[in-house]
């Protein structure tokens, strides 16, 4: 599960209507394709535990020297990578065709291209490089907001800031403040863009929602809702019932 990424972008100076025209994808608000295209040929690639092991395989690493410290390994008496394959084969009842050795060639001779050809093997190593994340913008209306001067979007584990600082380098005249907030983590940042780069930079900080308080927050209760410890235990009080356990 991903760590979310909470980015708002408000436009200061400029016509907000431009740059929303260059970012806007076909059903999004935000398309980093838009900014920095996804070559097609890593589109759909499989990535992943199998895929990493397709490309080890067919580039050589010595896939036992990590794989043979597994008790289930050594339980099993596995002690080759053709070996490992018949048994992932295996565990599924069906067997998955996929992790033929066959299979598993052809699939790591894909990924050693995509890599000679776009530097990286596939969509997902490409995306954490040249977006800041492995995903595009997540737009949700239920929570994500946009107006006439600004917007806010979801990314997984880090924000776009490839995207973000090109978007600027193209339209230099715009300014704009830029904040990012790791859900997880409780930490983010504020920026301020002006002539196409980074003017400003600092900690961004929370405040707890209680109405009353003036704390930093520094707990998540559920969906843009944080409170300070204090108040997030009320919170929680109030809308969960605290089972009574038996002495």
């Amino acid at each position: 599960m991903s760590n979310w990424i909470e980015n708002e972008l408000t436009i200061t100076k400029g016509d907000p209507a431009v740059l929303w025209d260059a970012i806007r994808g076909e059903n999004s608000p935000f398309d980093f394709n838009r900014l920095i295209p996804m070559p097609e040929g890593l589109k759909n690639v499989p990535c992943g535990s199998q895929a990493t092991l397709a490309y080890e395989y067919v580039t050589g690493t010595d896939i036992m020297a990590d794989y043979s410290r597994y008790p289930w390994v050594q339980q099993a008496g596995i002690t080759t990578p053709e070996e490992l394959f018949a048994y992932k084969y295996k565990q599924t009842g069906v067997g998955d065709s996929t992790w033929e050795v066959g299979e598993m060639v052809k699939l790591g001779k894909l990924l050693a291209e995509n890599e000679r050809t776009y530097g990286r093997k596939d969509w997902y190593d490409w995306a954490s490089v040249n977006w800041g994340t492995p995903r595009n913008a997540w737009f949700d209306p239920s929570y994500d907001k946009k107006t006439d001067n600004s917007l806010s979007v979801t990314t997984a584990w880090a924000p776009p800031m490839p995207v973000i600082k090109k978007l600027f380098a193209m339209l230099p005249e715009h300014e704009s403040k830029f904040s990012w907030w790791d859900t997880a983590n409780s930490c983010g940042e504020e920026m301020v863009f002006r002539g196409g780069e980074v003017a400003e930079c600092e900690p961004a900080k929370r405040i707890c929602m209680h109405p009353s308080c003036n704390e930093e927050e520094n707990e998540w209760v559920r969906d843009h809702e944080w409170y300070c410890t204090k108040h997030a235990v009320e919170w929680k009080e109030s809308h969960f019932e605290v089972p009574t356990l038996p002495c």
